[in-house]
């Protein structure tokens, strides 16, 4: 199906925004910093005026849902919401975890644990194996626990993402030989592969999208 699509990725403080013609990258903005999510707008009409492309031209747009930074995830998540309804155009939404999973390159017989920040000294979590099977339900928890369970199920760990990074020295005390990714979260380009696969499918379309929070969707259950 001939589509063009616009790929964001706005779940921390970094912006990016990718238009797609199938699975070609047409062109990718960046924006960095706390306030980054004000410029979407702004950002995708220069995207579209740079390639003489027009508004009502896109098919569809795909956006990680989260989990991620609260005000990042909502003020992202809401612009998009408020274009796709004017332009009535829908919206496919992508786990972050599971992006930033498909994008690490694997190894056979290691397990992969993807970290993104979620502050407070918690992380939110995915553990895949290497062919990206999902190794038990995804959550968030304090670091240290997060930890010590680890060491008690898994061997061969690789971390990844932001989370990662930041407690880097607390993973290496308790495995002195994991290995710690690169990548900080899942680009505009995995977003938009990803988002592209599912829309060839025919699911996973919406009119709306709600933020994966996580943490405020274990709280409503407790409550």
């Amino acid at each position: 199906m001939d589509s063009k699509f616009l790929a964001l990725q706005g779940s921390y403080k970094q912006l990016q925004i990718a238009l797609f013609h199938n699975t070609r990258l047409i062109e990718k903005i960046v924006e960095e910093g706390s306030r980054s999510s004000a410029m979407l707008i702004p950002h995708i009409n220069t995207l579209l005026q740079n390639n003489q492309f027009d508004l009502t031209a896109l098919n569809f747009i795909v956006i990680d849902q989260g989990p991620g930074a609260f005000t990042s995830l909502r003020v992202t998540i809401s612009s998009v919401n408020a274009l796709a309804y004017a332009l009535k155009i829908p919206l496919i939404g992508i786990d972050g975890l599971d992006a930033l999973a498909e994008q690490t390159q694997k190894l056979p017989d290691h397990q992969y644990v993807v970290l993104l920040n979620a502050f407070n000294q918690e992380v939110f979590y995915g553990i895949y194996d290497s062919k990206g099977s999902v190794l038990e339900p995804k959550g968030y928890l304090p670091i240290e626990k997060l930890l010590t369970h680890l060491k008690t199920t898994y061997r061969k760990i690789c971390f990844v993402g932001n989370g990662a990074h930041l407690f880097a020295e607390k993973i290496k005390k308790e495995f002195s030989e994991a290995t710690i990714l690169p990548d900080d979260m899942a680009t505009a380009q995995t977003i938009g592969r990803m988002g592209f696969e599912l829309w060839n499918k025919e699911t996973q379309k919406t009119t709306k999208l709600l933020p994966l929070y996580m943490k405020l969707q274990t709280y409503a259950i407790k409550t």
